[in-house]
């Protein structure tokens, strides 16, 4: 990963090519610093991106004095202006960088599939969330002249869930079914995994690269660190608009789990002690007979 592609069985990741036009249209000059970071993130619902950003901020300061320029982006469809304002609402400073919406997929690198891609149902999170397509964690360290000198995402670590946009009328979802399928999201991303380059292992969704560690990374030829973002306790607190529904559904998954225990497993396994027995029994009596 890096200055060389990485080969992943029966995948090969390269540098994604960057449409330097487009880009530039957008407000990401790459002729006016060293080098650029794009760092591709879920949008501002997400607490490991939040996280994230905070890590940004921090480290913006001493990665402009080294001639690296931070930009986010995010396939969330709002202005910078409201993204700016919802993430300061949820504890994330007025961040020194670019923030950019990109709800059209135009800041992707060519070939998408370096990306994971997926239907977000973002209004699950009430407020005036749309949903949207959205991008999963990635990041790109770009030279002056455009080009991609440094890579990474799920997939180049090997983390390849295979998810695809499904082409769900998000907006026609049913309440319930939107939980559902927001739910169904958190349980395919909250699997414990192990980066082969890096040796970092945590949950998927909280996994990031290590942002002061991407320039260090590209000129000494190795993947850049990883590490597990710490997410505040306010951003850990389940959406109101799932609370009643997670609690009905956790409520009727314990009554059946009872009740299958009471008319099924219970019997069944007092049958199967006794017809045990009883077989014992039979060999026994058999065996003194003889």
């Amino acid at each position: 990963m890096g200055l060389e592609d990485k080969v992943m069985p029966g995948k090969l990741i390269t540098a994604p090519k960057l449409h330097i036009a487009t880009f530039k249209k957008a407000g990401i000059d790459f002729t006016a610093s060293k080098y650029t970071v794009l760092v591709y993130f879920r949008g501002s619902w997400c607490p490991s991106c939040r996280a994230q950003l905070r890590e940004m901020e921090n480290a913006c300061a001493e990665l402009k004095a080294q001639g690296v320029a931070l930009h986010a982006i995010t396939a969330e469809p709002d202005s910078e202006e409201v993204l700016r304002a919802r993430l300061l609402k949820k504890e994330v400073p007025d961040l020194s960088f670019k923030l950019h919406s990109d709800p059209e997929h135009r800041l992707l690198g060519d070939p998408y599939d370096f990306y994971t891609i997926m239907d977000m149902p973002a209004s699950f999170f009430k407020e005036d969330y749309q949903n949207f397509t959205m991008v999963n964690p990635a990041l790109l360290l770009v030279d002056n002249v455009g080009k991609a000198v440094l890579w990474w995402s799920w997939k180049t670590s090997g983390f390849d869930p295979g998810w695809q946009p499904v082409n769900v009328d998000m907006d026609k979802l049913s309440k319930f079914g939107l939980i559902d399928q927001m739910l169904n999201i958190a349980a395919q991303t909250s699997e414990v995994v192990s980066d082969p380059s890096t040796g970092c292992s945590g949950l998927l969704t909280r996994m990031r690269p290590v942002i002061e560690d991407v320039l260090p990374a590209f000129m000494e030829g190795r993947p850049v660190k990883l590490h597990v973002v710490t997410v505040l306790s306010t951003d850990k607190k389940i959406p109101p608009i799932a609370k009643p529904y997670v609690a009905l559904k956790a409520f009727v998954g314990s009554f059946f789990s009872l009740l299958y225990f009471i008319l099924i497993k219970a019997p069944v396994e007092w049958f199967n002690k006794v017809i045990g027995n009883s077989i014992n029994y039979d060999n026994l009596a058999s065996k003194r007979n003889s």
